[in-house]
C-alpha cells in the first residue's frame, strides 16, 4: 500500500495520509540518527586527533615566555 515501481503522478492524492506522514516520520528518524553517528564520530575520532596535533604544535602554554 502506498508504494510501487512507477512514478506516482496521478496516483499522489490518492495516497493515504498515514502513508506519507509514516515515511515524513522515518525521514525525519534517519536524518536525527545521521547527526548522531556525525557527533559520534567528531568527538571520538576526530577531536582527538585535533587535539593531539594542537598540543604537539604548541608545546609551551601563552603564560610562558620563549626568551
Amino acid at each position: 500500500m502506498g508504494g510501487s515501481r512507477w512514478p506516482l503522478m496521478a496516483r499522489a492524492v490518492e495516497t493515504p495520509i498515514e502513508v506519507i506522514l509514516k515515511r515524513r516520520l522515518y525521514a525525519k528518524e534517519t536524518w536525527i540518527a545521521i547527526a548522531g553517528l556525525a557527533v559520534y564520530l567528531a568527538l571520538t575520532e576526530f577531536l582527538p586527533i585535533l587535539f593531539d596535533s594542537f598540543t604537539s604544535n604548541h608545546k609551551t602554554t601563552p603564560l610562558e615566555s620563549n626568551d
